[in-house]
């Protein structure tokens, strides 16, 4: 069955126009969810609409969307009139601007999705722009109304396609500096670098997507299946990590236990931390462990 877009309408650059359909990049029907359950019977738990003044049950027709404007008084606003509301980004995602792609700080990243061209005649003027993006390493910002709320939207090159990601707002993203304040600018010795480096490299391998596997949920399911068969897991206790007192010993440490030649270190020396920053890479994945 054909995936369901999200949205569909026009994607606009200048007098530039593409009729284009997003759909989720992302599922979570695989999560594990759970019900509310009466202890004593074993049945569902219904929830039901009550008058928070009269107490009596209320149909759901009788239900609308309320803004409270004062202590106990609400504008009530129909579905309708949201409807009714015309904005240029409730049809249109209009590219106000290009930036280089490496500008983009991705803490500002929300919701991936796919962008696709919406039928046959649109398929040239979406490959001319998604290549366009691609041979100037740059992505566009737009903005789109999704689920009754306006997005800033970044549309990147993505393969064959374009992906558009929606964004998170200036305000939302909180400034690093609070956080960093007790970090100093302070410099680190060569040798000690030096094998840090090589325990990076001793656990550089490529990037997996396959192995991005929530053990927690996987552990919670096998709970529920030991449980559905009487059963009871035991879990191996999780020791509590000790602080490093000998940085130089843990890292000797940490590269035998990778199987990596410890080789004599440049000279003892000290270097600005800025000068020369380390290679990074995705460290290895914890391998699956089955609860027994």
């Amino acid at each position: 069955m054909a995936p369901r877009a999200s949205w569909k309408g026009f994607l606009r650059i200048s007098l530039v126009t593409c009729p284009i359909a997003i759909y989720p990049a992302c599922s979570s029907g695989e999560r594990i969810s759970f019900n509310r359950i009466n202890r004593a019977t074993g049945q569902r738990i219904r929830q039901m609409n009550v008058d928070s003044k009269t107490g009596e049950k209320v149909d759901s027709d009788e239900i609308v969307k309320g803004y409270e404007i004062d202590k106990n008084r609400y504008v009530l606003i129909e579905d309708s009139e949201l409807d009714a509301i015309q904005v240029e980004a409730t049809k249109i995602i209009n590219v106000a601007q290009f930036v280089d792609a490496a500008e983009v700080d991705q803490f500002y990243f929300d919701t991936p999705y796919y962008m696709s061209p919406d039928g046959v005649m649109a398929e040239e003027t979406y490959r001319v722009i998604r290549t366009a993006m691609e041979d100037t390493g740059t992505v566009g910002l737009g903005s789109l109304v999704l689920s009754s709320r306006e997005r800033r939207v970044l549309l990147a090159p993505k393969g064959r396609g374009i992906a558009l990601t929606t964004l998170r707002t200036g305000k939302e993203v909180r400034s690093a500096e609070a956080y960093y304040e007790g970090v100093g600018d302070g410099v680190v010795e060569n040798e000690l670098l030096d094998m840090a480096k090589m325990l990076i490299q001793a656990r550089k391998q490529p990037f997996q997507p396959s192995e991005l596997v929530d053990q927690y949920e996987e552990a919670v399911r096998q709970l529920v299946m030991a449980k559905a068969k009487g059963e009871t897991p035991v879990y191996a206790q999780i020791g509590q990590p000790t602080a490093v007192v000998d940085l130089m010993q843990a890292l000797k440490e940490s590269l035998a236990k990778e199987g990596s030649p410890a080789r004599k270190p440049a000279a003892r020396g000290k270097r600005a931390a800025a000068a020369e920053p380390a290679a990074t890479a995705p460290a290895k994945p914890a391998r699956r462990k089955k609860a027994s």
